[in-house]
């Protein structure tokens, strides 16, 4: 599947996966994103570092198993990405999304979808230069034979300095969402 960065025009592709109950599609950008979609004017920078950063989405779920200690039993589902990209403090871009851990437990299960998505308004830094910015959402839909769906979603914005800042965590109020949830980065 290939797709396109709103108004950015850069090609985007998915990878899609299972392992398990966890399932997953991951974008795949080639491509830089430029101030103002400038290539001409900010294209000739050099010097391109690397950076990444973790995801982890988990659920631990308590569960209670008689006649086998511990008494409550404690499982844990999740999965973890790693996101890599490359910045030079105008422009960012060759954004990789894969999957590098993850925990099953049987009868429950996780399909993450993410999404790159462009940021249009560039930012001034305060030497007053100028940087693009993406944004990267993660949707995990956590599943389970006895409770409704537990949809958990965090939005990345990644900037063209290197830095990279988060939603926080938001969710549906599924029974199952009020268990606890820690992620990583």
């Amino acid at each position: 599947m290939t797709g396109y960065v709103e108004a950015a025009g850069l090609a985007i592709d998915f990878i899609s996966g299972q392992k398990g109950d966890i399932s997953y599609n991951l974008p795949q950008m080639k491509g830089l994103k430029y101030p103002y979609n400038d290539a001409k004017k900010f294209g000739n920078r050099t010097g391109y570092e690397p950076n990444s950063f973790d995801v982890k989405g988990r659920m631990v779920l308590k569960r209670f198993l008689p006649f086998i200690p511990p008494y409550p039993y404690t499982s844990y589902l999740s999965a973890e990405f790693e996101v890599s990209y490359e910045y030079n403090g105008s422009s960012i871009g060759n954004v990789s999304i894969e999957l590098i851990d993850e925990d099953d437990v049987l009868g429950y299960g996780i399909h993450i979808d993410a999404l790159i998505k462009d940021d249009n308004k560039v930012y001034e830094t305060y030497i007053n230069e100028y940087i693009a910015a993406i944004y990267i959402k993660f949707n995990f839909k956590f599943t389970s034979p006895i409770y409704d769906s537990c949809i958990k979603r965090i939005t990345y914005h990644l900037y063209a300095d290197g830095d990279v800042t988060d939603s926080g965590w938001k969710s549906n109020n599924a029974f199952m969402c009020l268990q606890d949830i820690a992620y990583g980065r």
